[in-house]
């Protein structure tokens, strides 16, 4: 089913995500806590490459003017695929989801 973006709910996820930015950009300085190390967090990379595809699939969207069932399947696994990577960089992956 197209997904035409006309709601709030709309809005209200870019505004999350816009938010989330922001917290990831202001984390990139800090300090860890006493007894830990910084770790360069590779699996940043793989992130913003998905993040990065997904822009691409909701910008061919937009020039369409609606969003596909197979361009938000597209979204779903590249979602699916940061938490892959997050779930990788705890050292947990395979584990389950809770």
């Amino acid at each position: 089913m197209p997904l035409v973006y006309r709601d709030s709910n709309a809005t209200r996820v870019a505004k999350a995500l816009r938010h989330l930015a922001d917290l990831i950009e202001s984390l990139k300085g800090a300090k860890p806590a006493a007894g830990y190390e910084p770790s360069l967090h590779s699996e940043l990379k793989q992130i913003a490459g998905r993040l990065e595809r997904i822009g691409k699939t909701l910008e061919a969207g937009k020039k369409a003017g609606r969003t596909t069932s197979a361009q938000l399947l597209s979204v779903a696994r590249n979602f699916e695929g940061i938490a892959e990577a997050l779930e990788k960089g705890t050292g947990r992956a395979g584990r389950g989801r809770s």
